[in-house]
């Protein structure tokens, strides 16, 4: 604390991906508008969604079975799909997709 009580801290960069994650603006805009929407919504895009920009083709077609995964049904209701969608993670063990279902769960 030699700054005056101030703690300095060292911020080390660690890479998202081995794989070479394309800068935001060398997205397609449909891809640009979905990290939008991840900004605006929980302040941040996600990682997994940065690494997986690697290949936005198939970024792009895993975004389309998400938007047709949460389409509200006649036999299942938002809060029932976020249920599902919690316990399925659960059982992935992935602790995002848990995490972010669980917010989405508590959000309906």
């Amino acid at each position: 604390m030699a700054d005056g009580g101030h703690i300095s801290r060292k911020v080390i960069a660690v890479p998202v991906s081995w794989f070479p994650v394309p800068g935001e603006s060398e997205l397609p805009e449909g891809l640009q508008g979905l990290f939008r929407k991840a900004r605006e919504r929980v302040g941040f895009v996600p990682n997994v969604l940065r690494a997986y920009s690697f290949r936005p083709e198939r970024l792009s077609a895993w975004f389309v079975h998400y938007r047709q995964l949460h389409e509200p049904t006649a036999n299942l209701d938002a809060l029932e799909r976020g249920r599902i969608a919690v316990a399925v993670s659960m059982a992935n063990g992935c602790l995002f997709c848990l995490v972010a279902h669980g917010d989405a769960l508590r959000e309906a």
